[in-house]
C-alpha cells in the first residue's frame, strides 16, 4: 500500500536516537499521506482499533486527535479526512498503519 501512496519508511540514527520518518513522493496526496503516518506514529496502533470500530459501525469518535500537535483525522465512512484536507479510505489507511508498525519494529530490532 506504501508504494500506491508513494511512500519510503525509513530509520534514522542520531547519536543514541532511534528515529522514523516516512517520506513522500511526488504523487498526488503522497505528502498528506507521509504527514498523517508521521503525525499519528505513537497513536497508530489506537488509531488502528478506532478505524476496526469505524468499520464495524460500532460506538467511535468522530474525531481522532494526537497527543499533541494540532492535527486531526475525522472519520467519513468509509474514508477518513486528514486535517481537512486528505481524504483517504479507512481501508488503504489501516493497512498504510499497519506496514509503518511493521516497519518501526522490525527496524527497532536490529
Amino acid at each position: 500500500m506504501s508504494e500506491k501512496y508513494g511512500l519510503t519508511f525509513k530509520r534514522v540514527i542520531l547519536k543514541n536516537y532511534n528515529d522514523f520518518r516516512c517520506e513522500y513522493s511526488t504523487i498526488p496526496g503522497s505528502y498528506c499521506a507521509a504527514d498523517l503516518l508521521q503525525t499519528f506514529r505513537l497513536e497508530s496502533p489506537y488509531l488502528i482499533k478506532e478505524i476496526d470500530a469505524v468499520l464495524k459501525d460500532e460506538y467511535y469518535d468522530e474525531i481522532f486527535l494526537p497527543d499533541f500537535g494540532f492535527s486531526e483525522l475525522r472519520f467519513d465512512p468509509p474514508n477518513a479526512i486528514f486535517n481537512n484536507d486528505f481524504t483517504i479510505p479507512l481501508i488503504d489507511l489501516k493497512i498504510l498503519l499497519k506496514e509503518w508498525i511493521e516497519f518501526m519494529k522490525k527496524e527497532n530490532s536490529i
